[in-house]
Parts: structure tokens; sequence; C-alpha cells
């Protein structure tokens, strides 16, 4: 639609009118039609919106087989289409249709990907947790009953980067030991090797 032509109501509104009666003209005629007629339009409501047109594009049958228009017509059913008894037609979508489509799919693929990361999540926790030797459910029955080695570990309050934190301050705990025995075994060395060799009788 171009800005030549504007969607008004049928009938002019109180406010509509009103905007003729205060339009203010010197023109006369049709001068001081033309005015109050742009002062009605100003003052006409919005168009209310449109619903978008939809057209049929096939039939679907009671399997949810798909036939496009003229491919096959319930009207002109033959023998070998004795089994479909149930046709409804099919539609395009509309623009909100769409839209509403999108955003399930959208909120599908939060889900999807929600369950994915708890998973991995999980995983990663249970694999550090096995690692820092953190207690298994099935080694205590009375508060974990019928717990199995397939149940893991108990590892509470923990995420996979938390974990990963504590897993990195015990390896960083562990070089610092193993530093500490390398010196201890060169000092260990350096005292034999200074002491000399064992006196012989």
């Amino acid at each position: 639609m171009t800005t030549e032509w504007v969607l008004v109501p049928r009938e002019p509104t109180g406010a509509m009118v009103l905007a003729a009666f205060d339009a203010i003209t010197n023109a006369s005629g049709e001068g001081m039609i033309r005015a109050r007629w742009r002062c009605m339009l100003d003052a006409a409501p919005a168009a209310p919106q449109q619903a978008e047109p939809v057209a049929q594009i096939g039939w679907a049958d009671e399997f949810g087989n798909l036939f496009p228009m003229g491919a096959w017509k319930p009207q002109q059913k033959n023998y070998l289409d004795s089994h479909k008894v149930i046709w409804e037609p099919v539609y395009t979508l509309s623009e909100s249709e769409l839209g509403l489509m999108n955003v399930q799919s959208i909120i599908s693929e939060r889900d999807r990907l929600r369950k994915t990361w708890q998973k991995e999540n999980d995983e990663i926790v249970q694999v550090l947790g096995k690692a820092l030797q953190y207690p298994k459910y099935v080694d205590d029955q009375s508060v974990f009953p019928g717990a199995t080695e397939a149940d893991g570990v108990c590892v509470p309050c923990h995420t996979a980067l938390s974990i990963a934190d504590e897993a990195a301050a015990r390896i960083e705990a562990l070089r610092a030991d193993a530093e500490r025995y390398r010196w201890l075994v060169g000092v260990a060395y350096q005292s034999a090797d200074a002491l000399g060799p064992p006196a012989q009788d």
C-alpha cells in the first residue's frame, strides 16, 4: 500500500468528528473540506492487525502422508485408496504461526543443550571425583541402600569447574611434594659421597 492510501474506519470515530470541527482553516468550499479531511485522517485510529492469509497446499491422510494439491483429491478416491478414511486439508502457516514455531524450536534446542551439558558435567565430576578418591556410594549401604559400583562416587556440591579447581590444587601439591622428594634424594646422595666408601675390615 502506498502513502496515497490509508485504512480508516467505515464510520468516523468521535475523535475524528471533533478533529473536523476543530480544524482551523481560512479556506472555503473544497479547500475547507480537504483541510478538515486531513485533520480527520490524523485523528483516525490505527488499523487493526490483519490476519495473515493462509492457503491450502495439500491433503494429509491418517498416516501423516502429505499430498500436494492436484495430486490427489478425496472426492476422486478409487479402490486403491480404500484404506484412506481420514483426510485433512493442509494449509500454509501464517507469519505468527511461523514465529511461534521458531520460539518453540529455540526452547527445544535450549532444553536439549541443557540436558547435554548436565550429562557432560556429571561425567566430568565422576571422573575427577574417582581420581580424587571421593567415597563410593556402594561403600555406604546404610545411607545409600542398594547402591552399586555403577552409581559412582559421592561428590556433593560440585560442578565440573569447581572439582577441576580442586584437582588442579591437588596436582600442584603433588608436584611440590615430588620436588621436595627429589631434593631430599639429592641431599642423601651428596652426604653419602662426602662420607666416602664404608671402611673395610
